[in-house]
Order: structure tokens, then C-alpha cells, then sequence
């Protein structure tokens, strides 16, 4: 989303390294899927964001290391306030444990408190531009 950190950089970064890339694809209401690809075959999608075109291969959630999560705020304690749709919590919930769910913020996200329900799934860490917060853990400064 337009106020959303672009994740771009990182995702180029990591594909140059030789990470492999699976991207989230609305298969349903509230439901995501992830597909191995590559971010110029993405193609507009749900809500015209963008996502890998039917028929790619979906990714087992058990090959998935780490998830970047996105979102409209980010508490110091890692609670995240999604759009309101669910997608992310349905997915979140399934990954094995040992999946890392990280969050890129700008820093104007970072609010006191996020609201949060039975449902919601905290992420392990959040990083901004200045600074990172992990679950359990004080702030840091600069990433």
C-alpha cells in the first residue's frame, strides 16, 4: 500500500543473494496464499495490490523462514493493527513457530498501544528507519 515501507529494496537484495521469494495472493475472503516468483511477474490483484498470477506455484508453509508483515501501526510491545480484513492473522496463525514475522514501519507508525484481540498474532520484531523492536526485548536504535 501507497503508506506502507516499500519493501522492494529489501526483496531485491535478498533475490540478488539468491533468497528465495515466495508473495502473498488473496485466495478467498480474508485468506492468503503464498507463491514462489519473482517481483516482475507480479500482477495487479485483490484491492489492486500486487500478486503472483494464478497457476504459480504455491509455496508449503514449512519452507517460509520469515514473513514481512505489513501493517497501519506497530506498538513497542509488537502488536499490529492490520487493515481490517483478517488475511494476515489467517496466515500468521498457520506458519510453524519457527517462521520469523517481521515488520517494516516508518516511524510515525510506532503508536503507545495497538488494540488487540484473541486473534490478532503479534509479530517478532519491527523495524523502522531509526529503530528496531523486538518481542520481549528493548527498543535498539538505527537498524
Amino acid at each position: 500500500m501507497p503508506e506502507e515501507l516499500d519493501p522492494a529494496p529489501l526483496l531485491l537484495r535478498l533475490s540478488q543473494a539468491g533468497t528465495r521469494i515466495a508473495y502473498p495472493r488473496a485466495c478467498g475472503p480474508g485468506a492468503l496464499t503464498l507463491h514462489w516468483g519473482d517481483a516482475c511477474e507480479l500482477k495487479p490483484g485483490y484491492c489492486g495490490l500486487l500478486e503472483p498470477p494464478a497457476g504459480s506455484e504455491e509455496a508449503s508453509l514449512d519452507e517460509i523462514g520469515l514473513v514481512l508483515v505489513p501493517g497501519v501501526a506497530f506498538d513497542e510491545e509488537c502488536h499490529r493493527l492490520g487493515m481490517g480484513g483478517g488475511f494476515y492473522d489467517r496466515l500468521l496463525a498457520t506458519l510453524p513457530p519457527t517462521t520469523l514475522k517481521l515488520a517494516l514501519a516508518f516511524d510515525e507508525q510506532i503508536v503507545d498501544a495497538v488494540p488487540c484481540e484473541g486473534h490478532d498474532v503479534l509479530v517478532d520484531a519491527v523495524v523502522t528507519p531509526t529503530r528496531v523492536f523486538r518481542r520481549g526485548k528493548p527498543a535498539t536504535g538505527r537498524p
